[in-house]
């Protein structure tokens, strides 16, 4: 009987024939170290990581500096405070959670929540609410 054995690195995948610069791929690891399943593009001067963390679909971009640029984390309404669930529902009798997406920057953190709900005629629109960290509503925008 033979027996095989490999040896399996940790390594972030890469999009065909890419190389991550060390200094981006460091500040990634500082910033997002149980980051799981993660895959790499190259966009202008910035490099974007998509990736897991805790159980959560996450898109983080650095710049050709290491410098962290913007993360950007899509999850459900569960993980919404209920300060903004009930500013929603109070605003809309039907309606279902489409996306719930948090995003942070180095000077800011918002919540953006799209909802599908019925309007007076019944007719199905698409609401965009965007709330700071604090859950102050920053704006609502509604798509047709």
């Amino acid at each position: 009987m033979m027996t095989y054995f490999f040896l399996v690195v940790l390594m972030p995948q890469t999009s065909a024939g890419m190389d991550i610069p060390e200094i981006v791929e460091k500040a990634f690891h500082a910033k997002f170290p149980e980051a799981s399943a993660v895959n790499w593009e190259e966009y202008g001067d910035n490099y974007i990581a998509t990736f897991f963390e805790d159980n959560a679909f996450t898109e983080a971009i650095f710049d050709q500096n290491g410098s962290w640029v913007k993360t950007e984390r899509s999850t459900d309404e569960e993980a919404l405070s209920q300060e903004i669930i009930d500013q929603i529902e109070t605003k809309y009798d039907f309606l279902e959670y489409l996306d719930v997406v948090f995003t942070e920057t180095p000077e800011n953190s918002t919540i953006t929540v799209k909802i599908s709900s019925e309007d007076d005629e019944e007719m199905t629109v698409a609401t965009v609410f965007t709330f700071d960290h604090q859950g102050q509503l920053l704006s609502l925008t509604e798509e047709d």
